[in-house]
């Protein structure tokens, strides 16, 4: 074979192996990033429902003590007990 067909060749491998680790180090980033991502993203939600619970748990503390100082029953001062454990 003449010797510009090899160095096209040897061209052209070494071409697709640049690619290759191009693409695969692209790709190793972007999945480390989408991991990092997720972990994130669950830590969120968690937080999220911690809050909703503590928002839960002062509404109900709210209406148990305006029910109590509306009519003075000691049965509306449980989900108050309750907040403040």
């Amino acid at each position: 074979m003449p010797k510009k067909i090899i160095r096209n060749l040897q061209i052209g491998v070494m071409l697709s192996l640049i690619l290759l680790i191009t693409g695969s180090i692209a790709s190793y980033i972007s999945i480390h990033k989408q991991m990092e991502s997720r972990q994130s993203l669950l830590k969120t939600k968690e937080s999220i429902s911690l809050i909703k619970d503590i928002l839960n748990t002062l509404l109900n503390a709210e209406t148990g003590n305006r029910g109590y100082q509306l009519t003075g029953k000691e049965e509306f001062l449980e989900p108050l007990d309750k907040s403040g454990k």
